[in-house]
Order: C-alpha cells, then structure tokens, then sequence
C-alpha cells in the first residue's frame, strides 16, 4: 500500500469537535475510506449529534455501537484566560471532558480512543526536536490541561482492554484557517517591510490534509504516542518569503537583533509571541514513520499554495 493512502479506519467512529477546522475535513477523508462517522459538536449545525461537552458527557449505553471514538473537540488555544472562569472553562473541556469520555467509551467496549493533543505539552521552544519520551512541559493553562488529560489517558490505557492513541500536532494551517497562522498570513499581505529576518529558527508545521490523512490511519492500528508534522521544520522568515512570494508581493524583510526584540517583547507582554516567531519548536515525528510507515501525502509548498490561495479569495 502507498504510504500516502490512510489504511481504511474503523468500521464505526464518533467524531467530537466535528465542525471544527481539522474536524470538517477529518469527516470528509474518514467517509472515503467508507467509514460510518457520526459526528458531534457543542451546537446544532450541519452535524447530526449535538453534544456540549462542558455540560455532559455521552454516557456508556450512547457509545456501545461504535468501534472508535476520535476526540477533536477542545477549548481553542488563543490568549491565556485572566479570569477563573475562564481557566476553568478551558480545564472542563480538554481535561476533565476528555478523561470522562474516554472512561465511558472504555465501560461501554469501544476498542479505541484517539485523542489529539498539541506540541505545546512539551513547552514552547526547544534547541532539538523533541520525540514522543520527551518530558512534558507544559505552559500555560491549555497546555497544561492538554497535558493532564494525556496522563490520565495512559493510565486507563494500562488498566482497560481500549487501544489508546495520542496524537501531538504542531500549528496546523490549511484553507479556513484562523488565530495565528491566519494572523501570519495577514502579516505577510502587508506591503510594509518586516523586522523579521533574522527569525531563522526552525519550527514544526502540519497542513490540516497531512494531519487529518494522519489521523484516519491512527484510527485504524495506532497505539501510544505520535507526532505528526510535515516534516523538517521551517523558519517564520522562510515562512513569510514563501506567503509574499505566493502573493506576488516584495520580500521586505530585514534584520534587527533579536535581543532587542525579546526585550521590547518581554516588556510589552508578548514574550509568546516572540518566541514563535525567533525561537526553535520543532517535534520528531520518527515514531509514526517507523512504526505506521507514515509518510506525509501532501508536501510544505504545495499545502501553503493551497492555503494562501484560500486567503486570497476570502480576505476582506
């Protein structure tokens, strides 16, 4: 089999987080392999199972009939919450949520459980790419809650018949894209010059189609662990000369030193910021090469072509 072709998942998949960016085209690509996906999200649209995991929890009897549950639904990572509330409401939906439902789906005899984490787990700047035993590291609030839930996950795997998989994603970019990436792109269609030439650390990206073919394998015979990316990272420069050069823009980009830079940023608050764009964050996705003989079917410029193509019919 071609590497690039998804092994035909399940027979029967809940998917949460099913109108979601990376939910709608999970959806697509799982139902051409011929999976029956019933799918869920917090309100009534397009789906046809409305289930706000905030609030409830499928109970066992409503999981009995399906083979896998795929567990993108989540509390979007944008700024750290400055409230309580806010911090809770992030904990409710990617910990406590996804602990919930993966016992439930354990009790009623689903036979596997995938769940999507994020690469912010192991922290937001690391001098090597960082496999699947790395120590955890997490920042923040999403990062941490991300983190709890992928503890508790192994330890039902170790004590439950339910094949478990956690899947770590980097920024995931693609058509409809939005928060960071979408506001990189903005950056990009300015015609002003850019103080980022000196942003040449390497970063892990995956475009939504290599992550979701990804996942469809997952669900047929994944088991622990996994990182998936498109491959060697890239630089936020290399990045942003790739976007103007696809939008038939000048580069315009210099240099200014980068220690100037993380203090004005650190002074102004937005030290996270400028560690995604100066500073390196790469994942090793070796684990899912040798083990799923995983190779991504869509390459880096030809996802970004698609994506910047996307923005350009539909920037305002």
């Amino acid at each position: 089999m071609d590497a690039a072709t998804p092994t035909p998942p399940a027979a029967r998949i809940l998917l949460t987080g099913a109108s979601g960016f990376v939910g709608k085209q999970a959806a697509a690509v799982l139902a051409r392999h011929g999976t029956v996906v019933r799918m869920a999200r917090r309100a009534a649209t397009d789906v046809d199972w409305v289930c706000d995991l905030a609030q409830e929890v499928p109970a066992p009897a409503q999981l009995e009939s399906f083979d896998c549950v795929l567990h993108l639904a989540a509390h979007a990572h944008t700024a750290e919450p400055r409230s309580a509330a806010g911090r809770d409401a992030v904990i409710a939906v990617n910990h406590r949520a996804v602990e919930q439902l993966a016992r439930n789906a354990a009790t009623a005899g689903v036979g596997r459980f995938v769940f999507l984490s994020s690469s912010k787990v192991l922290g937001d700047v690391s001098s090597v790419p960082l496999a699947e035993d790395a120590t955890p590291s997490p920042v923040g609030v999403y990062a941490q809650a991300k983190a709890d839930a992928e503890r508790v996950l192994a330890e039902l795997a170790a004590r439950t018949r339910m094949t478990i998989s956690i899947v770590r994603a980097p920024l995931v970019y693609g058509p409809r894209v939005r928060a960071n990436f979408l506001a990189l792109m903005r950056l990009a269609d300015s015609r002003l010059p850019l103080p980022l030439g000196g942003a040449v650390a390497p970063r892990s990206f995956v475009s939504v189609g290599n992550l979701t073919a990804f996942l469809a394998v997952v669900c047929a015979r994944g088991e622990g662990v996994y990182h998936v990316t498109d491959g060697n990272g890239v630089a936020v420069g290399e990045l942003l000369r790739d976007m103007r050069e696809l939008l038939d823009r000048p580069v315009r980009l210099f240099s200014v030193p980068t220690a100037l830079l993380r203090t004005l940023a650190r002074a102004s608050g937005r030290g996270e910021a400028f560690s995604r764009l100066f500073e390196a964050m790469e994942l090793a996705d070796g684990r899912a090469r040798a083990t799923l003989d995983w190779q991504p079917p869509e390459g880096r410029l030809d996802a970004l072509r698609e994506t910047m193509h996307w923005y350009c019919m539909n920037r305002t």
